[in-house]
């Protein structure tokens, strides 16, 4: 708050948690994704224990790849919904790391 405006913003900072978004190993995955909600953008290294606000954490749950595969026997294609991000959870900060880093 500042004294030119006396009250706190209307939309606070929402909880975050600490996570590590592992590698899953797709061939289409990069090291440092990219997503993005509601018009704030996020960029990240993966294997790495990062800080992120909660709503992200469950959008990133819910994204998904959809893959085609064939079935050698029958010849008949099927689809099959793939998470896109493998997602743990840290119950606490990382050892060295300040819980609310600046």
């Amino acid at each position: 708050c500042s004294t030119l405006f006396p009250h706190p913003p209307l939309f606070p900072s929402p909880p975050r948690a600490w996570v590590i978004v592992r590698d899953t190993g797709q061939p289409h995955e990069k090291k440092q994704p990219f997503v993005s909600l509601n018009g704030y953008a996020f960029q990240f290294q993966k294997n790495v224990p990062i800080q992120l606000p909660i709503p992200v954490i469950n959008m990133m749950k819910n994204c998904i790849f959809t893959k085609t595969e064939r079935d050698e026997e029958t010849g008949a294609e099927y689809t099959r919904d793939i998470p896109r991000f493998s997602i743990e959870r840290l119950d606490h900060a990382p050892d060295g790391v300040s819980e609310n880093p600046a």
